[in-house]
């Protein structure tokens, strides 16, 4: 009856009605918990006033999740993304501390006026979160006590295991600093625009009716803009204001323009001049680089992502036999999502728990490690003596290859989700915001950036002849001259593109989001009026006037039935296409026609690219196993367990006689234990995990009243780690 917490956000309100507030919605969401149950979409508008107190409504998303498969868990639980806590932002296990975070951060944007951290989507918010904490609340607000805002920041703690155990927790420690402060009278966001820090804007004054407002930090924005300047969200349409106001503005431009056609006609050659003249200019202007180091893979060696520059995943010669011997492992505590590299002898990854580290290949002996203070879900790559990896963070860093000692670091402006390439020392690496940069290897400079609109996570492949490929969110496949940034060629699927395109001489094979392979050709070149002629010929072909056009570039393109692709990097070999997709199939197609020779499910999802060695390909599986297929006719000739619960998370990695994969927890079984009154511990029910190597010593939790609360508490605190695995 009373509307949802919508309606205060933004509005003056008491600490102690805060508080209150706090305390009814904690306790909704730890009674939730006991019956094993996560919220994982804790926003204002589920928040709902009765008669009797706030109530946490809609459960319904939860429910959902909990029953889906693991890789399309995360589809479910899609909640404001200024809510979500660092590990539900980057796609990790989410817990009960999971949406404690959710909690602390309604609770921050309730008293401090706006969310900790601004962005219009997941990935930009795990970006902003891998930076560093949020501002306090003492900062933005300085008349909240500060043992108030130190207990709020307790619950956003990038860390789950230092936030409160239990929402109870949170709400008693915010009640009890209130009323050690005597501030339950305190009103906030009485003017939020003049007492909040951040609503000041660094940027030149514009009028407001010059602005767009952005629908998730507020900032009011040129026209013109589709990006947010301040948070990177999409902006949405003017609203009925703005939209009176271009009108009437559009309305007097037309009677000007009729005085104006002369000035036009003129002003259009001035700006054809001074475009020549930059583009002549720019061609001669740019940076040579200080080094000519490329990343390359001799015999035995896997120095990039997919192995080589043109993203082929081939290894030639013949197969080592899968026998399942693991020669060694590494347990890490976080997850293992990069895939590692191996270059004479030496195998150098980047792990979740913000490491990378150097390990002889052979043994598994450490040679060094030096922390990056951010995640990486890219692959390293080492070129001369250098390993160079990006980071979420927007960080691209160097590394001598031999100490481990940082050498450079370039800080780009966006997220980066996609690994580096290295080529006649130039390194590319695209970003979320749209830009596209080429850094000088020996020094970490800038050589030239391309700036765009769409997000970018593919990573880049180059030709022999120095064309760079990537694609972006909007489903454009960019070619770009390496040596100067002319962009010489873009390429519409219409369809997202992340997947990382595979080069073979002139052809570059593309894989989109939606489960359609293009094969582009590399020799065009962008025309005038390319695109505005392609919409012609398409509206007369939807109006019966014309045969259906085909876009200049494409060789062949297919699509396959069923559930999207996403977005798996094709392997090429021996003139055949291996694609290994989300749904658990692996298709073999031919290069020159794009024809299915056959297509195998093999297990339930596939979430990283195959790997293809003489005859044999290797996928991984969501289900924990390496695959070892024939190549000829997708039949599975040997497989390979890793530890239950878990499912391999890399793409296999193949160096001399052995394969590296990484596998990440998605579930460790719980057990109960009852300890009885003569043991040394408390008498009660315990729980503890089952042996895996994240848990080998295999402690004792408790003690709880009966076996389910026990075995519930063990599943809402279920721990994340990675092993690395070398097999022969």
């Amino acid at each position: 009856p009373g509307g949802s917490l919508e309606r205060l956000m933004g509005h003056p309100i008491t600490l102690g009605d805060a508080s209150r507030i706090l305390a009814d919605v904690a306790a909704g969401l730890d009674a939730a918990h006991a019956a094993g149950l996560l919220h994982g979409d804790i926003k204002p508008a589920n928040i709902l006033r009765g008669e009797s107190g706030w109530y946490l409504s809609d459960f319904g998303m939860a429910i959902l999740a909990k029953a889906a498969h693991p890789l399309i868990r995360s589809a479910y639980r899609t909640p404001m993304p200024v809510y979500m806590s660092p590990e539900q932002a980057g796609g990790l296990t989410v817990t009960a501390r999971s949406d404690v975070y959710a909690l602390g951060a309604l609770m921050y944007h309730l008293l401090g006026g706006r969310p900790p951290y601004l962005g219009g989507d997941p990935a930009t918010i795990a970006a902003r979160q891998a930076v560093g904490p949020p501002s306090s609340l003492h900062d933005l607000q300085p008349r909240v006590p500060v043992a108030v805002s130190g207990a709020l920041m307790m619950a956003l703690a990038a860390n789950p295991d230092r936030r409160y155990g239990t929402a109870g927790q949170f709400a008693a420690a915010i009640s009890d600093a209130v009323a050690s402060t005597n501030s339950a009278s305190l009103v906030l966001n009485e003017r939020v625009a003049e007492s909040t820090p951040a609503a000041a804007s660094h940027e030149p004054a514009i009028p407001d009716d010059r602005r767009l407002l952005c629908g998730v930090c507020h900032f009011l924005n040129e026209p013109g803009r589709t990006h947010c300047a301040k948070c990177w969200s999409t902006l949405d349409l003017a609203s009925e204001v703005e939209e009176s106001v271009l009108a009437d503005r559009a309305a007097k431009a037309a009677k000007a323009a009729v005085k104006r056609n002369a000035v036009v006609v003129f002003g259009a050659a001035l700006a054809l001049f001074a475009c020549v003249l930059a583009y002549l200019l720019f061609a001669g202007g740019v940076p040579t680089p200080t080094t000519s180091v490329s990343a390359l893979s001799a015999p035995g060696d896997w120095a990039m992502h997919q192995r080589d520059a043109q993203h082929t995943g081939f290894v030639s010669g013949p197969a080592p036999a899968l026998t399942g011997r693991v020669r060694w492992q590494l347990v890490v505590n976080g997850t293992v999502y990069s895939s590692p590299v191996v270059v004479d002898g030496v195998l150098y990854v980047s792990l979740g728990d913000r490491r990378l580290v150097a390990l002889d290949a052979a043994s598994g002996a450490q040679r060094w490690e030096t922390p990056v203070d951010g995640l990486s879900y890219g692959s390293p790559v080492v070129a001369g003596n250098l390993v160079i990896v990006a980071l979420v963070d927007s960080r691209v860093l160097a590394f001598d290859r031999q100490t481990g000692d940082r050498v450079w670091v370039f800080r780009t402006v966006g997220p980066i989700y996609n690994s580096p390439l290295v080529w006649h020392g130039e390194v590319f690496i695209g970003t979320g915001n749209g830009s596209f940069h080429a850094i000088d290897a020996g020094t970490g400079h800038e050589l030239w950036t391309i700036h765009g609109n769409s997000w970018i996570s593919s990573s880049p492949a180059i030709s022999e002849d120095g064309i760079v490929v990537f694609g972006d969110r909007d489903g454009n496949v960019h070619l770009v001259d390496a040596k100067t940034g002319r962009v010489r060629f873009r390429f519409r699927t219409v369809e997202p593109v992340e997947a990382p395109p595979t080069i073979v001489g002139k052809i570059a094979y593309v894989v989109t989001d939606n489960g359609s392979v293009f094969a582009v050709d590399l020799s065009e070149r962008q025309r005038l009026f390319d695109r505005q002629w392609l919409r012609i010929r398409t509206q007369l072909w939807v109006w019966g006037m014309g045969s259906q056009p085909t876009q200049r570039g494409e060789i062949w393109s297919i699509r396959f039935p069923g559930r999207p692709s996403v977005p798996n990097a094709p392997a090429i070999a021996n003139d055949k296409i291996y694609i290994a997709r989300r749904d658990g199939r692996v298709i073999r197609q031919d290069e020159g026609t794009g024809k299915v020779e056959w297509n195998v499910k093999v297990t339930n999802a596939i979430v990283e690219p195959p790997t293809v060695v003489g005859d044999m390909v290797f996928v991984g599986g969501d289900d924990g196993r390496l695959r070892a297929l024939d190549a000829a006719t997708g039949q599975t000739i040997s497989q390979w367990q890793a530890f239950v619960g878990s499912g391999i998370s890399t793409s296999p990695v193949v160096a001399g006689d052995t394969v590296f994969v990484g596998a990440t927890t998605q579930r460790v079984e719980v057990r109960a234990v009852q300890v009885p009154s003569s043991q040394s511990a408390a008498p009660g029910w315990y729980y503890r995990y089952a042996d895996s190597p994240c848990t080998n010593d295999a402690p004792l939790h408790g003690p709880y009243e009966d076996e389910q609360t026990a075995l519930i508490q063990g599943g809402l605190s279920t721990p994340a780690c990675g092993v690395l695995y070398a097999l022969q």
